[in-house]
Parts: C-alpha cells; structure tokens; sequence
C-alpha cells in the first residue's frame, strides 16, 4: 500500500477516536469555553511551523516502517490549509543507506473545521503536487523497495507477538498534480540505474463504502497513455485497481512486485490486455488479486525445461486470488488452438501449481517449437516417433508442494497421423491410437495404421520409468510389409547387411546379364533388386533393461509367403512357400523357411546366427535342404567360389537332394559346405561332345574344393565310377585328384573331353586321338591329380584292353581278344603281358616306354602269316623303309626287343631278336620268294645318321631266287662300316644241288648305285632249268636254319651239295651287275654260263633237221655241253656267243634279250663236227648255213622257234633290193673268213 495512503489512514483513526472523546463535553460546552479559548491559544501555538513541522514528522513516522522527512508544515489560515511541504518518505536498505520512496513537493489538505464544533475535522480533500513516487528494484534481493517496506512491516507485526492491524482510512478527495513515477533498478553493485518515468494526475472521490479513484498519464513522447481506475474499500483494507489496454510493454509494469513481473515476464506477453484488475489487501499480509482478460494477445506459458511455449492469438483471463495465480485462457502455437486451465498456489519460483493443457485435433506442423517446452518425456516421444498428421493433446502439469519434481500426465491421441518411431524409423500413416506419457512410463497404447505401400501397422510399448535410463518395451507388428527402401530405412546397418543376405544385387546382375531372369536392372535408388523381394508379415520387438550402458535388444520375426530372395552366399533364385525367420540385436534365427526353385526345386532354409554389435555382422549356419532340385544353371551359378564354375564346365542335368551349410563369422572369407546326392544325371563335360548318363552318387563342396564320393554313370555299354576331389585354396592354381574307372570303355574321340581344356591331359589325349584315331575297348582305372607344388596335371592309369587299334608310323595297328594291362604314371607306359590276336596270328608285348618315346624298352613275341599293318605299326620306322625298300612280305615269327635310349643328346632306338620269316618274299636287287628263313636282327638307330646300323644275320633254309630253288642259305647284311651302303656278304648256298656264292651292295638313297656279283656252280641243269611253284623246307633244312643262327654261331659254313646223279648235266654261271637305282638305263653288266651234259633240246624238230643238214642221224645223246656269253647294258642283254656242242655236231648263235620284258632273238645255226672227207667240209658249212637257220623269238617263258631257208640268198636279196639289213648282232657270223 502507498505509503501516503497509509499516513491518511491512520490519521483518520486518530481523528475518529478523537471525536468520540468529545461527545460528552458538549454537555459542558460552556464550562469548556474557557477551554476552548485556551485551545485557540494551543491551536495556534502548535500551527506554528516550528511546532508543527516536527509533530506531523512524529505522527508519520508512528504510523510507518520507513522514515518520513518533512522540510516545513504549516496552516494556511487564509485558505484554512494544512500545508505540508517537501515531504519525503524514506526506506532504509540492507546496507542502512537511506533511499526515497515517496516525494511530493507539497500536500494540501483542508480540513472541514467546522467538524470542530463536534470535536473532529474531518478532511474535505487533499492535493498532492508534484509527488514522485519511487520504486526501485534490487536486483540482489529480487524485490522492490515497496515490497521491502510490506515485508518489513509484516515482520515488525510478528515480532511484536501479533499481526499489524490493516490501516482503515476515510479518504477525502485526492487530487494529485504533476505526479510522476520513477522507475529503477539497483545493480550488483548497489548504484541506481534509472528505467523510465511516467507523469501522472489523478483524484480521489467517494462512493457510498468505498472510494473512487482515476490516475491518468499524461502524454510523453514514445509511450503510450495509461489509465488507471480503482477504489478503496476501508472496510477491507483493499485497494481494487483497474487498468485499461494495458501494454505489457509499458513502463507501468514495473509497478508490480518483482516475483509477480518475474512470472509474468516468464510469459513474455505481448499485445493489449483489454482489461486488468488487481485487488490488494493489507490486513497485515499483503495480498494481491487480480484479474486479467485476454483479447488477442500472445504470451509463453510458463517453462517447463529451459524451453516455453509462444501462444497466440490468446482469449481468455488470468486471476490472482490471495496470491494464487490462476488461469484458463484459449490462444494458437503454431496455428495450433490449445485450451489452457489451471493455477499457480502462490508466486514464487518453486511455488506448487497445476496446468491443464488440452488441445483438438490439429495437424502438427513441421519442426514445432512446441517441442521444445515440453518435458524430456515430451521431447524424447517426439524425436523417437517422429510424428506427424492430425493429433490431439490432453496434457496436466502439476507441482504437488513446493519445491517437489514437476508431475505430469498426458494422453497425445492420434486421429490420422504419421509416426516414424527411430529404432525402427519405418513411416507409418493413417495412424489412429494413443500416446500416454507421465514421470513413470510412456505408453503405447493401441497405434494402428498403413505403411507408404499399403502395409497394416501396429504398435504397442511402454517406457518406464522416465528418465536418462529406462526401460524399454516395444512391439510393432506389419503385415504385407515390402521389402523396399521404407523398410531399409528404418533398419540399422546391421540389420540392412542382414537382410541384403537373402537378395543380393551382384548376383542379381550376373544372372540378368547371362539372360536367366528377366527383371529390371538394379539401380541405384534400388535398395534390393526390382526382381526381388516381395511382402512379408513382421513383428518387431524392442526391449532395453532398466539401468544405464543397458543395451537396446531389438528382434524381428518375419513370416515369409511369396517372397523372392537371392541368398548372398547361395544365389540360387528362391520363392518362399512360407516360414519364419527372427532377427535380434545378437542373433539371427531361420526357422524353416520353405522355398521354390524357377524351374521346380523345393528347399528349406534354417539357421542360428549370432550377431556383432558394431558391425552387424553374422555369425553361425545357414542350412539350405533341397529335395530333388534339377540340375541346371541356376543351381550351378549358386555354388559358392570356383565350385561352380568347375561343374558348369562339365554341363551337368539331373536331380540333386543336397544339403548346404553356409557358416558365416566375423571375418571373411564365408565357408560353406555341400553334401549332395544326384541321381538321373549326366554330363557333358567341357565341349559336351562325351555323355555320360544314368549318373548316381554323392558328391561334398566347401568354399575350397570338391569332394567326389562314388559317382557312377553310363555312356553306352561304358560304365563309369568316379571319385576323388578339386581344391582352391590356392588362388593360383587348382589343385585336384580324380579317380575313373571305366568298364568295358569304348575308345573314341570323344573321350579328350573327360580332360579339363589347357591341361596337358587334355593335350595329350587330344594329340593321341588325332595322330593315333585310336579305337577299341578297354577297362581304364584313371587317376587325375594336380599338386600345388606342380604346374601341370599328374596322369596316371591303368588299361586292362579288349581290343585296340590305333595308328603308328602310318600303319594301323588292329588287335582283338586282348590281355594283359598298360599302366601310365609320370610320363612312363608300362606294358603288363599284353596279348592280343591279330589279323593273322598273336603279339605278346611287355615292356615300358615314356611318352615322349625318348626312352623305351620292349620285349615282343608275335607271329603272323604275313607282315600287316598291325606288325608295321610296331616297327620303326628304318626297318619299315628297309620292308618298302627290298618289298618284303610274307609270314613271320618275331621274338625280340625294341628299346629307345637317351645318347649324346639324341635318342637311340635298337631293336634286336629274331625274326622267321615264313614263305617270305624279298628283291634285294634280285627277286626272292617263298623263302623261309631266319634272321638275327640287331639294328641300332642313334639318329647320327639318316639310316641305321644294320647287322642282319640270315639263315634261309629254303628259297626261291630269281625263281629258282635255293636251300640252305647264309648270308649277311650289314652297314656298320659306312651306314649310307648296305652290304650283302658271305651269301653262300644250295642251289639245284649246286652252289649259289655272291655278295652285293647297294647304297640307301634313290639316286644311289648297287653293285652284285653272283656265282652258281655245278648247278644240275635239269633242276635249274625248272621253275617250282613253291618250296617247302624239310625237318632237316629247319633244323640246319636253327643251328646257323645260335648265338655263338660264327660266319655260316659252306654245306657240301648233295651227291649228283650220274650223268647229270651240271652247270656253273657268273654274273656281275652294277647300275643307279631307278634308273635302268644305267644297268652294266656281264655274265657267262657254262654247262655240261646239256640234254636240253631232246631231239626236236628244228634240232632234227639240223642235223640232217649235217648229215647226222637222228640221235637220243645228249648234247655235250652249252656256252653262253652276255653283256648287260642299260634294259638290253645282249649274247655274243651262244656255243652249244654234241659229239656230232654244234650249234652256234647270237642275239638280245629286253630286261625288263623278258623277250628275246635269237639266231642260231648249226655246224657239223664230222668229217665228210670230201675237202670241202667249209664250202659244205658255209651253203649249208645259207640254206638253214634257227630263230628263237618271243618271250623268255614261252619262246617261238622258226626254222629259215636260205637265209643268205634271202638276205642278199633284201639287200639288193633295200628290204633289211643283217642284223648287227648276227654280224661277226658272217665276217669275211666266215663267207
């Protein structure tokens, strides 16, 4: 209360007392009129300034707790006046300094005097000019000096055992003149700092019980006028103010007590209060009540956590009943209306209070700063669920007692909003439900709505209790939920990873890309492949335990139905059938998930996986179950690392059962496992030329290799089992091991392809096939192994052969009916007692020999009735050049060796035996037919040269040569001394019971010469003469041939002839022949042949008339012998001297034979050896050979004989008449001596 209020006031009760006092003194007013005039006297003297200037002072001072000073008081009798000038009211501060409060220039007051008569003056009016009215704040105490003074008078109430009793006072009219207002501030360091100032004047009139008043400001520039209006009411001891459009921002504000302006500048208000009344009882506490209506004003509620809410657009009022604030006003924050209920108990800071804030559905905009003053609770709700849409908020704030925590409640209802709760930030609309939140918990209650793709939403939780560290429970649950960015993006990284598991994009490009699925490509807006994917049904769970460093456990659980999926560490193409699969903060579980393949294959999906907080990552098995899956590219584009790759090279079909585990850890690479059954398989591996079908078996893959366990198939008649295994695990090469056994294995060339392209089995197989074209069947036990410290594959097997052909030296080799085994390892073939049945006989082979041939060692035992390919296949390639060269043929019995040798960085090939050459045929120069011999071979070929050394010991127990009987021959072939001549020796043998001898040597190249020599003696004629069919060798020939060729057997010894018959005509011839392979024209030679006992012409018809010529009879001697001279040149042989003789007359001739035709002239003519005795035997021989003469034409085998009359008259005539010459060749029969 003012302090000049409260001076009039118990100045009145004075006056009051007084007049009560002088009521019985009327009855004696005349005895008092003495009296009277003696206070006339005492008026006048205390009047007096002197006197009464310090008695107002001690009746001011009485009535105050503060300190009044006044310069001068006095009564004006002219006007009748109290005057009372520069009055000051002074407050003493903390620190005892004294400071003004109250200061008028000067107060007026006139009394009614004529009160007096009834013993009072009442006071008619009071005018107070130019008061100034200080109210200063210290910022220290938090209070300004008027509520010092209150309070200070409060406490001298209760130090004096009671409460000061409300001041009750009968106010005139008050007039006040060039009043101001001085507005200031201490600082911390007690200096004044003014604020503002506001002028005013006003009065003071009475109503009936109370009193009226109006202050009014007067102008000053910038401020805006203040009027205010009240009343006193005595009997209450209260003011009751009134002020109208008030502006917060007028200076008249700091009037109001420091905590009250302190709260209501909390509110920060703005705008045009309409209305403000304020009640202010003093009945020893001060109380204020006020009231103030609101018209479209803004204020901020109170804070409730360093944060405030601007209203808007505000109707309503505020009361302030006994200092308890109280308010229910309607305003906007953010174009949001909230009704706003509720009071404050008193006005301090920590006073209790309780606050109703209710709103209807809005639509809450975007960042709202409402958020910002509510509690953590309040803010921690909408930073979790991220809401928005249209809402509606019924929320109570309530502080119980004094100082105690903030309490409060509240329910934000959901009428079509959107909500994005953070640890599953998955955006759901149309979301109908409630969020009930106090100190204790946050409740979830009933969230219902859709996903941005139609998916139903719930969600339920609590949050308990409030605070730094609470407990979190929290269910939602989605159904038809698409795996697509939404979803992506309300998973954390790790739950991302884990997802992208089942639909990964790489694996989705190389499928597109080879053409297996036909989908859009991945972009990159595409979280998973556009192929992929699908709708689920989905529950989420979070659970965090109460306490702090608590971890938040979040586990989803996942029905799957339709769902398209792409396993990371499985990429086979899957559409689930139904199942469940959970994902925790720590673990994720596959529980049976049932898939279907694109082209019909069925599997389950289960597994048990940990997690790693940081990182996300997975740990434990995924296991794939897959029954009767085909075998295609899918499955095969599936198979982890190079597995798969390897397999698609082999083109597999078929039917699968398998079973793979995927363990999954921490760190890479992932490991996997694959045990597989198949069944009504095939392959075709690499070029897919071979198939092998009816395939059975199990098979193992892991991330570093494959494990191959009994594997059977078919190709035809072939059967196969196959085991064995493939590694990686060195990313520079493969490493693997491969067992094949093929039964009854059909040789073709297809079978290059069972070996991986660019090896060198592959290689090798396909080199054999095209240069050998083998065929065949056979067993093979096949082993395959590539070890890491070796580039290139180790090939091993074992053939158990049937039969075989194939092709060698340009010979095909053809065998049937076979035995015995051929092995390979490390580049080495060994031969096992291998029989086999030829066209024509049998060959037994054991040995071995390196691939490369550089070294080889075989042992050979083969017979055959003639030298077919099959035996030339075997051979090398010199003694197949020397069967071409000499045109052998025939039967043969071969036991022997062929061995190949490293020498002098070449190879060495030697084959040594013996061969029996059975009705054999050979031209060594000289035709040799059904010959049967044997031959000690050693031929040594070291590439030195471009024949080989030859050292042939034969041994021919019988022969025909040059179609002529030979038996019991021995002869040496040899080109050791000089290998570019092959030489013929020591050929010494039987023939026609006499003696064949020669040699020959013929150089071995086309253009080279040959040279012969070749002796018969003591041939019987009879027996040369014929030309036998065929020869056959006895017991004895065969076992002479045996004992020519034993091993210690030196040169073969001549043979004694057999004994001749008697009378045997015997002949002995000599031939020498030299010329240059094929070139006949350069054939030279010479022979003679003499024979003895001719009987050759046994009386013919030529020879009968011949002799009657000469005058012989007719006679059955045989001739006596036969000489016969020739030379050899080029293709003609030419006799000079043909010299037949019998004891009774010879014939003599000459003439040609052609080589190579065989055909032949001859002339011949007799000569009678007796003597006619007449002395003309030489003219008789010379008519008689003019008169007959023997011509012996045509071939050799069957030659003509004409017998010619008068040859000479004949040839004269010819002659003469230029018909033919005489034949040069019957030239020297006609020399000069002759004629």
């Amino acid at each position: 209360m003012p302090l000049p209020t409260l001076l009039l006031r118990n100045r009145l009760r004075s006056l009051g007392k007084l007049r009560r006092a002088n009521r019985w003194r009327r009855v004696v007013a005349l005895v008092l009129l003495v009296v009277l005039s003696t206070a006339v006297l005492i008026v006048i003297t205390v009047t007096n300034p002197a006197i009464l200037t310090p008695l107002i002072t001690a009746i001011a001072n009485a009535q105050v707790v503060s300190e009044v000073r006044i310069e001068r008081a006095s009564v004006d009798f002219r006007r009748l006046n109290l005057q009372i000038d520069g009055i000051r009211l002074l407050h003493r501060r903390p620190d005892q300094r004294l400071e003004p409060v109250l200061e008028a220039d000067r107060i007026l007051i006139r009394p009614d005097w004529s009160g007096l008569i009834w013993g009072e003056a009442p006071v008619r009016s009071i005018l107070v000019i130019r008061p100034v009215l200080h109210i200063i704040e210290d910022r220290e105490q938090n209070a300004n000096n008027l509520e010092s003074i209150a309070e200070r008078r409060r406490e001298e109430g209760r130090s004096s055992g009671g409460i000061t009793s409300p001041i009750a006072l009968t106010l005139p009219e008050v007039y006040l003149r060039a009043g101001e207002i001085r507005f200031a501030v201490r600082d911390e360091n007690g200096q004044r700092v003014e604020r503002s100032t506001i002028p005013l004047t006003g009065h003071v009139a009475r109503r009936q019980d109370a009193y009226q008043f109006i202050l009014k400001q007067s102008d000053v520039a910038g401020q805006e006028n203040v009027e205010i209006t009240g009343a006193y009411m005595p009997r209450d001891a209260a003011f009751r103010l009134q002020i109208r459009d008030f502006n917060f921002e007028h200076p008249i504000s700091y009037a109001f007590p420091a905590r009250i302006r302190a709260w209501w500048a909390s509110m920060k208000p703005s705008g045009r209060v309409p209305s403000t009344t304020v009640v202010v009882r003093n009945d020893g506490l001060l109380q204020i009540n006020a009231s103030m209506f609101f018209d479209d004003i803004a204020l901020t509620l109170p804070a409730i956590e360093d944060s405030s809410l601007r209203m808007t657009s505000v109707n309503g009022a505020i009361h302030i009943d006994q200092n308890r604030p109280s308010a229910e006003i309607e305003g906007s924050i953010e174009g949001i209306r909230y009704r706003v209920v509720g009071h404050v108990d008193d006005l301090t800071p920590d006073a209790a209070f309780s606050v109703t804030v209710s709103a209807p559905p809005f639509q809450l905009p975007d960042d709202p700063q409402i958020i910002d003053a509510l509690p953590d609770v309040g803010r921690n709700i909408y930073d979790n669920l991220d809401p928005s849409g249209w809402l509606s908020l019924d929320l109570t704030l309530e502080r119980p007692g004094p100082g105690e925590p903030l309490d409060y409640r509240g329910t934000v209802t959901a009428h079509d909003a959107g909500i994005r709760y953070f640890r599953f930030a998955y955006p759901m609309q149309n979301v109908t439900g409630e969020i009930r939140f106090s100190p204790e918990a946050v409740d979830l209650v009933n969230l219902k709505g859709v996903g941005p793709t139609g998916a139903r939403a719930s969600l339920e939780g609590r949050i308990a209790p409030v605070g730094p560290d609470p407990a979190v429970s929290l269910d939602v649950s989605i159904d038809q939920l698409p795996i697509d960015a939404y979803l992506f993006g309300a998973l954390n990284e790790g739950s991302q990873n884990a997802i992208r598991l089942f639909f990964d994009a790489d694996h989705y490009e190389t499928l597109r890309n080879a053409g297996r699925i036909d989908s859009p490509p991945m972009l990159p807006e595409h979280v998973i492949p556009p192929g992929l994917g699908g709708t689920v049904d989905a529950d989420f769970t979070l659970r965090r335990p109460y306490g702090p460093d608590q971890p938040a456990l979040t586990a989803t659980r996942v029905e799957t139905r339709g769902l398209k999926g792409l396993l990371k560490h499985w990429p086979y193409p899957l559409v689930s059938e139904g199942g469940v699969f959970e994902l925790a903060t720590h673990w994720l579980r596959i529980e049976g998930i049932d898939v279907k393949g694109p082209t019909g294959a069925t599997a389950r999906v289960t597994g048990d996986l940990d997690r790693e907080d940081s990182t996300g990552r997975l740990r434990g098995t995924v296991l794939v179950s897959a029954a009767r899956a085909p075998i295609d590219a899918f499955l095969l584009k599936a198979i982890p690392g190079n597995a798969g790759g390897v397999l698609a090279e082999l083109h597999p079909t078929g039917w699968i059962t398998a079973e793979t585990r995927i363990h999954l850890s921490m760190e890479e690479p992932v490991a996997f496992e694959v045990a597989a059954q198949i069944e009504q398989a095939s392959v075709r591996p690499y070029t897919g030329t071979y198939l092998i079908s009816d395939m059975t078996g199990g098979f193992e893959i892991d991330n570093q290799s494959v494990t191959v366990r009994q594997l059977t198939g078919k190709h035809g008649g072939t059967t196969f089992d196959t085991s064995g295994y493939l590694s990686w695990s060195d990313p520079e090469s493969l490493v693997y091991q491969a067992t094949i056994d093929a039964k009854r294995l059909i040789l073709e060339p297809g079978l290059a392809d069972l070996f991986p392209p660019g090896t060198s089995g592959h290689e090798l197989a396909r080199s054999t096939i095209n240069e050998r074209r083998p065929s065949g069947q056979l067993d093979l036990l096949l082993n395959l192994d590539r070890r890491p410290d070796e580039p290139s594959l180790r090939v091993e097997f074992e053939i158990e052969p049937q039969r075989l052909a194939f092709t060698a030296n340009d010979y095909r080799f053809d065998v049937t009916d076979m035995t015995g085994s051929i092995t390979y390892a490390d580049k080495l073939v060994r031969i096992d007692e291998v029989t086999a049945s030829t066209e024509g006989g049998r060959v037994a082979v054991d040995g071995r020999f390196t691939t490369d041939f550089t070294q080889l060692n075989l042992a050979i035992d083969a017979h055959d009735d003639h030298i077919s390919g099959t035996t030339r296949a075997l051979l090398p390639a010199a003694l197949n050049a020397f069967i071409d060269g000499f045109e052998l043929a025939g039967g043969y019995d071969f036991r022997g060796t062929v061995a190949r040798t490293p020498a002098g960085g070449d190879v060495a090939t030697t084959v040594e035996g013996r061969l029996d050459l059975k009705n054999a045929s050979i031209t060594p120069g000289i035709a040799i037919r059904n010959a049967n011999a044997g031959v000690l071979i050693d031929v040594r070929d070291d590439n030195s040269a471009p024949w080989p050394a030859m050292n042939l010991d034969i041994a021919a127990s019988s022969m025909i040569v040059a179609d002529r009987e030979t038996r019991r021959t021995t002869l040496r072939v040899s080109n050791e001394a000089d290998r570019q001549r092959l030489r013929i020796e020591d050929i010494l043998g039987d023939m026609a019971g006499g003696t064949l001898a020669g040699q020959a040597s013929t150089d071995l190249g086309e253009d080279g010469w040959y040279r012969m020599g070749i002796e018969l003696v003591d041939v019987d004629l009879s027996r040369f003469l014929i030309t036998p069919d065929l020869v056959t060798p006895t017991e004895e020939d065969l076992a002479w041939m045996d004992e020519q060729l034993l091993e210690e057997q030196g040169v073969p010894q001549r043979i004694e002839s057999q004994r001749r018959r008697e009378n045997q005509g015997l002949m002995s011839a000599s031939l020498y022949l030299e010329g240059q392979h094929e070139r006949p024209e350069s054939r030279l030679g010479r022979g003679d042949i003499d024979a003895t006992k001719v009987g050759l012409l046994n009386q013919p018809l030529g020879l009968t008339i011949l002799r009657a010529f000469n005058f012989t009879m007719p006679s059955t001697r045989s001739l006596d012998s036969a000489s016969i001279r020739f030379l050899l040149e080029g293709d003609n042989i030419r006799f000079d001297g043909i010299e037949i003789t019998a004891p009774d007359f010879a014939i003599i001739g000459a003439g040609t034979m052609q080589f190579e035709t065989q055909q032949i002239d001859l002339a011949l003519f007799s000569r009678s050896r007796q003597d006619l005795g007449i002395g003309v035997q030489g003219l008789f021989n010379n008519i008689r050979d003019q008169i007959a003469c023997l011509r012996v034409q045509g071939s050799l085998e069957k030659p003509t004989t004409n017998l010619s009359f008068f040859p000479g008259i004949t040839a004269s005539l010819k002659s003469t008449v230029g018909i033919e010459e005489i034949p040069p060749y019957l030239e020297h029969l006609f020399s000069a001596e002759d004629r």
